[in-house]
Formats: C-alpha cells, structure tokens, sequence
C-alpha cells in the first residue's frame, strides 16, 4: 500500500512547544487520528514518534473509530432510534463511562461483543 501524505506546516504561533496532528484514511473509509504536543525539553522527534505511535495502534486496533471517537458515539447511539452499531478496538476507560452514563440516562441497552 502506498499512503498518500500531505503534510500543512504553521509555522506562526504564540508558544515555543511543538504540536502533531495525524489523521490516516482507510481504503474502507475508516477515519483515525491521533496528536501530541511537546515543549521546549521534549524534542520534536519524541512528539512524532507519539503521534505515530498512537496512529499505528489504532490502525492495528481491528476497529473503524479511534480512542477518541468511540466513547463520543456513545451518546448518539443512546439516543438514536433503532439498533446502533459500531466497530472499534479495545474499550477504553472513557468510552465504558460513557456507556454507564448513557445507560442510566436513557435506558439504552448496549451489548460488548
């Protein structure tokens, strides 16, 4: 597979630290992201190498969402009519919360397969 990179350089902010977004397109139409910020005592490669990091185990996840999205869906599928489907990779924390909270308020039902 060869990936398409584009890369957008801002070179003009307010602090002196270094920031990272990625976001990688599936051929299946999945969309994952991931960041990181450093300062002045991180070097920019360890911020890269964390945001690299983060996007390979994602995409390594088996899911169709990332960690930051899954537990944001929670809310959407509580309240959605019908069944409410989603493919993603281990739970994390944040996203089991939001099913307890989402299930207390709604009384939406969620199965973890």
């Amino acid at each position: 597979i060869k990936p398409t990179i584009e890369i957008e350089r801002h070179r003009v902010s307010k602090g002196s630290g270094t920031g990272l977004i990625i976001v990688a397109k599936t051929t299946t139409s999945c969309i994952f992201g991931s960041s990181a910020l450093g300062n002045r005592k991180i070097k920019p490669q360890l911020t890269g190498e964390k945001a690299a990091e983060e996007i390979v185990n994602a995409l390594l996840s088996g899911g169709c969402v990332d960690d930051w999205l899954s537990d944001q869906l929670i809310l959407f599928m509580a309240l959605a009519n019908g069944q409410s489907k989603i493919l993603t990779g281990a739970l994390t924390p944040h996203t089991i919360s939001a099913i307890q909270v989402a299930t207390e308020m709604t009384k939406a039902e969620f199965r973890v397969e």
